[in-house]
């Protein structure tokens, strides 16, 4: 940063040559080391006019110096390709060259007060902004324990260029559970969340980008971790057969980390196999005719103990009762089976009614059709009062 103070301007010494024979042992020095060497040129500040009104005394000369240094030096140097910006502080800064007494930024004639000196120093900052590389880590991101994250830096800019192609770059975590990135050089580096314990945690990470002329830029950014609160899922209700082979199935629970364990909790015990696993099986008990309701709950752990718990209803049914469904002959569902074996001589299955034909019908077709018809509509009665009966249960 190269900035003349105003002491001599008026004095006899306000010659722009001087300003270019500093630059001139900048030129040395770059020769000399190799390396290049960026300057902030700044206009200096005008004079306050206190006590005097204007045309401010060598308000003028101040003027003069500044148009001077502007095109005979920074002009000319520009244009052979130095590495110069040029700001000026006379009218850029915004300086009111009132005292400060009178509401003002200076504090005599020559320098300003502490307002004054914050405008200043906001637009030398602004000619750092036109050589630096502005890094820029990325959006802070909220993700769970355990999830892939990916830090990214491609948002960094080099004003110079436009884009951040010539920047190298080098993260570094500066808080939380440390973590390891794929390539702690990579625009955008990736790593995997780590536990969050009970309450989850903040990762900060800092990128620093250089560019060719080793200027730098750094930002930060954070990545706030989430806890994975565990939820039990024992899966949907079931309805099967007794003897059947049942599977309960707790994999759409979600956690980290699980460890599950089912428990019945009612109906006819069973054994369960896999009881500690995702899934278990067991086989459907014997039950009634009415059928019975089976349930079992599943209880899922994670790392940190916390747990979660859901339960399922497997209903269990005995296919051969009344109430199980079914008709016709061979079907255990309260029919009737006919038989023109003589009285007595045939047995139906459980739960179906026998009615058996005289004997002698077998020999005539015609007889046997008609005793048929009787026969099936005594049965349809039967069938009917059967489950009346049991309506009125």
């Amino acid at each position: 940063l190269l900035h003349i103070g105003t002491n001599d301007i008026g004095g006899g010494n306000e010659d722009w040559r001087e300003i270019e024979e500093i630059l001139v042992v900048i030129d040395d020095y770059e020769f000399a080391s190799g390396k290049a060497v960026w300057v902030i040129l700044s206009l200096i500040i005008d004079r306050s006019c206190v006590p005097f009104f204007p045309p401010c005394p060598k308000s003028q000369e101040t003027t003069d110096f500044n148009d001077d240094v502007r095109d005979f030096v920074f002009f000319p140097r520009q244009a052979g390709g130095d590495k110069i910006v040029l700001v000026d502080m006379q009218n850029g800064a915004g300086i009111n060259y009132d005292l400060w007494t009178a509401g003002g930024d200076m504090w005599d004639e020559l320098h300003p007060f502490e307002f004054g000196y914050a405008k200043m120093a906001d637009l030398w900052f602004s000619g750092l902004m036109e050589i630096l590389p502005q890094a820029n880590a990325g959006d802070d991101q909220d993700v769970n324990e355990f999830e892939t994250v990916s830090l990214d830096g491609s948002g960094s800019t080099d004003p110079k260029i436009g884009n951040g192609n010539d920047l190298s770059y080098q993260w570094v975590q500066t808080a939380g559970t440390l973590v390891v990135l794929s390539d702690y050089t990579s625009v955008e580096p990736m790593f995997d969340a780590p536990d969050a314990g009970l309450t989850g945690e903040t990762l900060t990470f800092t990128l620093t980008v250089t560019d060719e002329d080793e200027l730098e830029s750094t930002d930060d950014v954070n990545v706030d971790v989430a806890k994975i609160v565990p939820q039990a899922n024992a899966g949907t209700n079931q309805t099967v057969n007794e003897s059947d082979i049942v599977t309960l199935d707790g994999s759409g629970s979600e956690g980290v980390n699980l460890t599950y364990q089912w428990m019945q909790t009612a109906g006819t015990t069973v054994t369960l196999t896999g009881a500690a696993t995702d899934t278990a099986t067991f086989t459907a008990p014997d039950v009634g005719s009415s059928g019975e309701t089976l349930t079992f709950r599943l209880t899922i752990t994670d790392a940190n103990n916390l747990e979660d718990t859901d339960t399922v209803n497997i209903n269990v049914r005995n296919p051969n009762s009344s109430d199980g469904g079914g008709g016709g002959g061979g079907g255990g569902g309260g029919g009737c089976f006919i038989t023109t074996s003589g009285y007595g001589s045939s047995m139906a299955p459980s739960g179906n009614t026998l009615l058996v034909a005289p004997p002698g019908i077998s020999a005539a077709p015609l007889e046997l059709v008609v005793a048929m018809i009787a026969f099936i509509s005594i049965c349809a009665a039967i069938v009917l009062h059967r489950r009346r009966k049991r309506w009125i249960k």
